[in-house]
């Protein structure tokens, strides 16, 4: 038996869920949009657009996940593979892109100091690479964030 089947609704015109009005501060309260923030939007998988837009390697989309304040990279890598990134720089957290959608031939290319990712995340190339330091580029990468496709849709699962 489904979860809905034998569920009825009250007869039309009676009062059996109450004659109350409907509290409105859930929908305008900024602490409690805070709270959905937190603990439902945070933990759900969210559609950020369609798998459509992003068909061939070197394409990408760009998404900004108002209820999170983050902005994310969904990307087709060349082995046809869609994957996400947070549109931050593993530097200094510049934005990567600022066109909300593109290509990017052979990978994403921090415009600050030029620090190349492949679209696989990976740090491929540092201009100047000498002047940073002991940097290791293995070490460094774009931040991962999940995404899948339901339905020709992308989903960005914003716990991660």
């Amino acid at each position: 038996m489904g979860v809905l089947e034998g569920l009825e609704l009250p007869p039309m015109g009676s009062h059996e869920l109450g004659t109350e009005k409907t509290p409105v501060d859930h929908y305008i309260s900024p602490e409690f949009f805070e709270l959905e923030k937190r603990h439902i939007f945070a933990k759900s998988w969210l559609m950020v657009g369609r798998e459509s837009d992003v068909r061939n390697p070197g394409d990408y989309v760009l998404h900004q996940v108002e209820p999170l304040s983050a902005s994310v990279i969904i990307v087709r890598g060349k082995d046809a593979v869609l994957r996400a990134f947070h549109n931050a720089c593993s530097h200094r957290g510049a934005r990567i892109v600022n066109a909300p959608c593109g290509k990017a031939r052979g990978g994403l290319v921090c415009p600050f100091h030029g620090w190349a990712y492949g679209f696989d995340g990976k740090l491929l190339n540092v201009p100047a690479q000498e002047t940073f330091g002991s940097l290791n580029l293995d070490d460094e990468k774009l931040r991962p964030v999940s995404v899948d496709v339901w339905g020709g849709v992308r989903l960005h699962q914003s716990g991660s």
